[in-house]
């Protein structure tokens, strides 16, 4: 009787445990089959590392009372392993699971799983394909099959097991957009296509999936149908998402205007301006199709009424000088001047500066500059002076090649803080270059770079913008300098390492 109860007992805890196991890993699969990817580097988001120490610990009770081999616990053992990260570990649990239990349900599934953790795709293949002969509907297999082939470059393959995939789950948006990577590096756009439709017709309400699916509309160059589906998108997030609907619209009139239907695009973008939607881009999209079919003066209108209804738009004012500048640079001038007068900021001929470098119009770029330097000049007459206006003034006298006597006996001194010290060597370097560039400077700069330490620095403390002076270098110099500043500015903005220079 006592042994009885005692079984019962076990019994009772036995399958509360499993069932929290169950519980804490009930979503190892969901999250594996949301991967677009290889199956790597999950993990179950609930858990914590104190929930995984107390389910082991409860586990080795029942190895302590002589079930160590019970094929419940070998599995649930498996999957906390699993969550440790200790693969090549739950992979023995799960090999003699399987010996035990052959037909097991779900064991092959995670050994496929687990081999995908060691990037062994070759047994992982081999397990999801044992999973398969146990159950032949399991999507989930088929699709972690394709992701294995992927991996492996085999193309056709894993195109094969996504079709089964979706034959046996044909809701899954997840195999769906796999198949249609696998397809698009097929060449099999019109196939993409397709199932770009039957994802809209499981998910409407997913923007991308029209985003994607015009993208490629376009790529094949069916006009028709690429209008068709911008309206649909259009219509479809009018009611509920207007914001969504009208981005669509804009994308639709710069299709419009790039396919020569340039009436019909302004049409849209004025419908735009009037729902108040991105009503400067509409304003300059509008004077560039106006442009685009020889109605400059329309064009320069259309600006001036923006600039009429927002004033302190730096992109109309630069844009109207930019269309101008097709009839006459002295207009453009006057334009780029008046902006300045009123928004008052360095900022403001900073970006038109950067703007028609860009462009290459220089002495526009350049006219702008010197109405930056201009502020930048009075602001340095103040009692307290910024560092950062010193630094503006240093860049902008380096691009506009004016003297740099002033910044070298007066203002170089007052450059204290560790930033601006880093930018100060950054720009003395570019002018150095800019100079005389060659490999022994080259390499003296990457020694001076190096002694900087940026990677042992905060991420935050180099808060600059180089695209001005990088911009004129890039315009008065280009070639090996260009690149070489490039470089040696995404280095400093740490996005590449100091072995890339």
């Amino acid at each position: 009787m006592l042994q009885s109860e005692y079984d019962k007992l076990i019994q009772l805890i036995k399958d509360k445990l499993l069932s929290d196991i169950a519980i804490e890993t009930s979503k190892i699969k969901e999250a594996a089959e949301k991967k677009t990817e290889e199956i790597q580097s999950l993990s179950v988001e609930q858990q914590t590392n104190k929930t995984i120490e107390l389910l082991e610990k409860r586990l080795e009770f029942f190895e302590n009372v002589g079930i160590p081999d019970d094929p419940e616990i070998l599995f649930s053992k498996a999957k906390i392993l699993r969550e440790k990260n200790m693969h090549k570990e739950a992979i023995l649990l799960l090999e003699k699971l399987v010996d035990k239990v052959p037909l097991h349900k779900e064991a092959y599934w995670y050994l496929g799983f687990e081999y995908s953790e060691l990037k062994d795709n070759d047994n992982a293949i081999k397990n999801y394909k044992k999973q398969l002969e146990i159950n032949p509907t399991d999507s989930s297999a088929y699709n972690n099959i394709a992701l294995k082939y992927k991996a492996k470059d085999n193309l056709l393959d894993a195109l094969e097991s996504l079709n089964k995939a979706i034959e046996n789950s044909n809701k899954k948006e997840l195999y769906y957009t796999n198949r249609i990577d696998i397809l698009k590096k097929l060449n099999s756009f019109d196939r993409a296509i397709e199932d770009y439709i039957s994802l809209l017709g499981i998910n409407p309400d997913k923007a991308d999936y029209y985003n994607e699916l015009i993208k490629l509309l376009r790529h094949e160059n069916r006009i028709n149908d690429t209008t068709n589906f911008f309206d649909k998108a259009i219509n479809h997030f009018k009611e509920n998402e207007p914001e969504l609907s009208n981005s669509f619209n804009f994308s639709k009139a710069t299709f419009l205007g790039e396919i020569g239907k340039e009436q019909s695009a302004i049409e849209i973008l004025q419908v735009l301006i009037d729902s108040n939607y991105k009503i400067e881009r509409c304003y300059i999209r509008i004077a560039d199709l106006k442009n685009k079919i020889g109605k400059t003066e329309e064009a320069i209108s259309i600006l001036s009424n923006g600039i009429s209804n927002n004033p302190l738009s730096s992109e109309l004012y630069v844009y109207k000088a930019y269309i101008e500048s097709g009839i006459s640079e002295d207009d453009s001038k006057s334009t780029i001047d008046i902006g300045g007068k009123s928004i008052n900021t360095e900022t403001y001929y900073f970006i038109s500066g950067r703007f028609f470098y860009k462009r290459d119009k220089f002495t526009l770029a350049k006219h702008s500059y010197k109405g930056a330097l201009k502020l930048i000049e009075a602001k340095l007459q103040n009692e307290k002076i910024e560092e950062g206006d010193l630094m503006n003034y240093y860049e902008t006298t380096i691009i506009l090649q004016k003297s740099l006597t002033v910044f070298n006996e007066q203002y170089r001194k007052l450059i204290v803080s560790e930033k601006y010290l880093i930018i100060l060597m950054v720009l003395d370097i570019i002018n150095r270059l800019n100079t005389n560039f060659n490999d022994a400077e080259r390499e003296k700069a990457i020694t001076e770079i190096k002694s900087l330490n940026i990677e042992a620095k905060d991420k935050d403390l180099l808060n600059w913008n180089f695209d001005d002076i990088s911009g004129f270098i890039e315009k008065t110099k280009g070639g090996d300098l260009a690149f070489f500043t490039n470089k040696l500015i995404k280095y400093i903005e740490r996005k590449i390492n100091l072995d890339e220079l």
